[in-house]
C-alpha cells in the first residue's frame, strides 16, 4: 500500500496549541511574549479585547508562558499551559483577570 501525503493537507491538522486571551483586567496588556521552546512576540492586548494565537514549536512536558506589562510597568509571568503531546491538538480559552494584585487566568 502506497499512502501520499499533501503538505497543503496536512497544514491544519490540529497538532499545535492554539490560544483565545481575553483581556478581562481593567489594564492594557504591552510587550507580550509567550515563551516556551521558542519566544513568540504578540501584539498587546487593550482591556475588553481577544487575541488569537497558535504555537507549534514545543517539546514534550516543556511550559508555555505568557510574559507581559501592565499600565504600572509591573512585569508578570503566567502560565499558560504544559506541552503534553504532539499528537493531537489542544485549544485554551482564557481569561485574563487580576485577583488580589495578580496577573491571573480562568
Amino acid at each position: 500500500m502506497t499512502v501520499i501525503y499533501y503538505k497543503r493537507l496536512l497544514n491544519p491538522m490540529p497538532y499545535q496549541f492554539r490560544f483565545s486571551l481575553t483581556n478581562k483586567t481593567n489594564y492594557d496588556l504591552r510587550e507580550l511574549r509567550v515563551v516556551g521552546d521558542k519566544e513568540l512576540k504578540l501584539k498587546n492586548i487593550e482591556k475588553g479585547k481577544t487575541l488569537n494565537f497558535a504555537i507549534s514549536d514545543y517539546s514534550e512536558n516543556s511550559d508555555i508562558d505568557l510574559i507581559c506589562k501592565m499600565e504600572n510597568d509591573r512585569i508578570y509571568t503566567l502560565n499558560l499551559a504544559a506541552g503534553m503531546t504532539n499528537s493531537c491538538g489542544y485549544y485554551y480559552n482564557i481569561d485574563l483577570t487580576v485577583l488580589h494584585g495578580r496577573l491571573t487566568k480562568n
